[in-house]
């Protein structure tokens, strides 16, 4: 089955590296989906999918298999916890527990932040091995996202958990 799907992305789909996005390469549907647009939908979940030999695939999944040539082991997670980044540099193949430090469960609205009402911050936090590490306080979200981000793609490139 990986090599149908795989045959299909590369005769049908063209993968932008730099958008993070696959597209048509023809016209489909009767003309009515023009090639060079972005191939699927999105989920009301927020992710994007594409429906192939009519089975749905989440996008990130098949970007995932193009770019290793095999499916992912687990979960694909989204560094910077942007369900629509489909860049490969912004996935990667994690257990669930990794995967669900990046939810946005909190009132910022924002991976990894929050606000602390007492201090008048923005804190960013990250999980290591289970546990609760503190990045510091900031004056914007923008900025205690972009510390979580930094973080955790730090993690990534040394292989921690």
């Amino acid at each position: 089955m990986t090599s149908e799907v795989i045959s299909f992305l590369r005769e049908n789909l063209t993968y932008s590296p730099t958008e993070g996005c696959l597209r048509w390469m023809t016209d489909r549907a009767g003309g009515k989906v023009k090639a060079g647009s972005i191939a699927g939908c999105t989920t009301s979940k927020g992710y994007r999918q594409i429906r192939i030999h009519g089975k749905w695939y989440k996008a990130h999944r098949l970007i995932w298999l193009l770019e290793t040539g095999r499916w992912p082991t687990n979960q694909i997670d989204h560094i910077n916890g942007d369900k629509l980044d489909n860049r490969f540099c912004n996935l990667r193949d994690v257990d669930n527990f990794t995967n669900s430090r990046n939810r946005k469960n909190n009132t910022s609205g924002v991976v990894g932040v929050s606000f602390d009402k007492v201090n008048q911050k923005w804190v960013s936090q990250t999980y290591i091995d289970g546990k609760a590490r503190n990045l510091g306080r900031y004056d914007t979200k923008e900025e205690a996202h972009e510390a979580y981000t930094s973080a955790n793609r730090k993690r990534l490139v040394e292989g921690v958990k």
